[in-house]
């Protein structure tokens, strides 16, 4: 049996639209800003590594472990329209290597400018760090969508991205910072206790959340064509506005001496640092998931009147739940990959429609091909 799921809908659907976009001169510049942004970042690296012990390894593996949990979790808020796994990886990457790069170039400028602010070197730094760090991640956001527009149809997927921009910056910074921490006055305990304070006790309130809030206004922007000019700029310099605004304040030496003492104090420091935030995020975050799921139901809707998919089938896609108990209801691996497969390619059927690919006879074999799985169940 075959095990890799392929379908007439998946093969057009990603065909020639990864990041890999030499007609288009923004994927040129993401490039050349890649190529630099590596090798800075791996010669910044290189002396960070020079403190590397096994309890620093033991820190890098809990670092890539978070980042592979927040990728599943972003990933499945957004499965109703899955992306390539070279835009994944060009928004993980550009926010690991291009911002930090491109950071240092403008912190020296940045800092000076806000210090003729805020005389005190803790404001004017966390002020500089929010200014030219949102800035940029927000930058390499814009550049995924001007390489790959057609991968944007709702503000979910704004979040997506931007929370993958943010999510590549924070663990190179992270395994820098543990890298510097392992130094000759604290050791290996200096890492161990940065990794517990960034990434277990801070890790989830970090860039990803930031960069998500520009994300969002920016993908309203390029979305909502319907919607007048003045709202979608006043969403994206909201979304940055937000960005920057919750970055400052983490950074702001408020409650500082919570962040400098024992883990509950750091998880003290955490909630109340970001909780102001989350409650402005999480709710429009669940309104893009149902924003989400009435367009998926509106492009499905056709397919139901044909009878190639039931109102059943509908409401089992569209949400993240009732594909995960659906997957559990057959008994053997071979059952829940049927199953699966089956799922996928009434997904990509809808999605068809959510992409705008209205030909006929595209859609009339990725039915036929429906049709088949289900009478070889």
């Amino acid at each position: 049996m075959n095990h890799h799921y392929e379908s007439p809908a998946s093969e057009v659907l990603n065909r020639g639209r990864g990041i890999i976009q030499t007609h288009r001169p923004a994927f040129w510049l993401y490039a050349i800003l890649f190529v630099m942004g590596t090798v800075l970042g791996f010669a910044g690296l290189g002396s960070a590594l020079a403190n590397f012990s096994m309890t620093v390894g033991l820190a890098f593996v809990g670092t890539f472990m978070f980042a592979a949990l927040v990728l599943w979790l972003l990933l499945q808020l957004t499965d109703l329209d899955p992306k390539p796994t070279s835009i994944i990886a060009a928004a993980f990457l550009g926010g690991a290597f291009i911002t930090t790069a491109v950071v240092q170039f403008s912190s020296a400028t940045l800092e000076n400018v806000f210090s003729k602010l805020a005389t005190d070197p803790a404001v004017s730094g966390a002020l500089s760090a929010a200014t030219g760090e949102e800035y940029y991640k927000a930058l390499i956001v814009v550049l995924i969508f001007l390489v790959a527009p057609w991968w944007w149809r709702r503000p979910l997927d704004g979040i997506l991205f931007g929370a993958l921009v943010g999510l590549g910056f924070q663990i190179f910074e992270d395994i820098v910072y543990v890298s510097g921490a392992a130094s000759v006055n604290t050791g290996s305990m200096g890492a161990l206790t940065l990794f517990l304070d960034r990434v277990v006790l801070a890790g989830f309130f970090s860039h990803p959340v930031w960069t998500a809030f520009f994300g969002m206004g920016f993908g309203y922007a390029v979305t909502a064509v319907s919607e007048s000019k003045t709202k979608r700029i006043t969403a994206v310099v909201g979304g940055f506005t937000l960005a920057w605004a919750a970055h400052a304040f983490w950074d702001l030496p408020v409650l500082g001496t919570l962040a400098a003492g024992g883990p509950l104090q750091v998880l003290l420091y955490t909630v109340l640092k970001s909780t102001p935030f989350l409650l402005i995020l999480i709710p429009l975050i669940i309104k893009a998931i149902k924003d989400e799921r009435s367009f998926f139901h509106r492009h499905a809707q056709p397919e139901i009147e044909s009878a190639v998919l039931t109102t059943e089938d509908v409401a089992r896609l569209e949400t993240f739940g009732g594909r995960i108990k659906a997957r559990r209801e057959p008994k053997g691996h071979q059952a829940q990959f049927k199953l699966n497969h089956l799922m996928r390619s009434q997904l990509d059927l809808v999605r068809l429609h959510m992409h705008d690919f209205n030909d006929s006879d595209l859609l009339e074999e990725q039915r036929a091909f429906i049709e088949k799985l289900k009478s070889d169940e």
